[in-house]
């Protein structure tokens, strides 16, 4: 199936969807800003329908428009979602590990331009970390960053290896920005294969849907 199908399914699920009648989906023409992901911390703006329809080299969104879903594609990443307790801005967040080190989420914030302690943030299904094996040289890189970091990495049984949390890397990384509501789905992607695709199981491309919009 094509990634063209399966975003022809999400519309058409979305519209079925009862939680969505209160927007009248049809009427309100509900719209889905897509991203290029490119494991980057650049953060778009989407102020139009010209923004929308760009398709931007970004792996953040935000928007304080209505009925524009930010869409945001994940394997084992970490998605967060986020917006402020009016919700008169949203914003859609890809965190891989580059990501993360890169402080895309302090990027993310800075541009909603909101008094941190007014945001709620939801952190989506992701590769918990009793799965998420990595190398001694990625858990230094977030060591050079902060000593902060060095509880979001267990050492596994294998000699140089430890096990990442990247939820909590975002947690520490939010508390930072002096976010206080942080809501954690602590849903493995790996772990679930009922549930959610995983490219570290399934080792074939695929991607889970995030998606956050404000509404009228």
């Amino acid at each position: 199936m094509n990634v063209a199908k399966n975003r022809a399914l999400l519309v058409e699920e979305l519209s079925k969807n009862t939680q969505c009648k209160d927007i009248a989906y049809k009427d309100a023409n509900l719209k889905i800003s897509w991203l290029n992901q490119i494991h980057s911390s650049e953060v778009a703006i989407i102020e139009d329908n010209k923004d929308i329809e760009l398709v931007q080299n970004a792996d953040a969104q935000i928007t304080r428009l209505p009925n524009v879903a930010l869409a945001i594609l994940t394997a084992d990443c970490l998605p967060v979602l986020i917006s402020d307790i009016n919700g008169e801005v949203v914003a859609s967040v890809h965190c891989g590990w580059r990501g993360l080190r890169n402080n895309i989420l302090k990027n993310t914030i800075e541009k909603m331009q909101v008094d941190t302690k007014n945001l709620q943030v939801w952190l989506g299904p992701c590769i918990c970390p009793n799965c998420y094996e990595v190398g001694a040289e990625l858990r230094d890189e977030f060591l050079i960053l902060s000593d902060k970091f060095n509880i979001a990495f267990k050492e596994s049984n294998k000699d140089g290896k430890f096990l990442a949390n990247l939820p909590l890397i975002a947690t520490i990384q939010l508390a930072q920005l002096g976010v206080k509501s942080i809501f954690n789905s602590a849903l493995c992607t790996y772990e679930n294969k009922e549930l959610f695709y995983s490219y570290r199981r399934e080792k074939i491309t695929g991607r889970i849907c995030s998606l956050i919009w404000k509404m009228k």
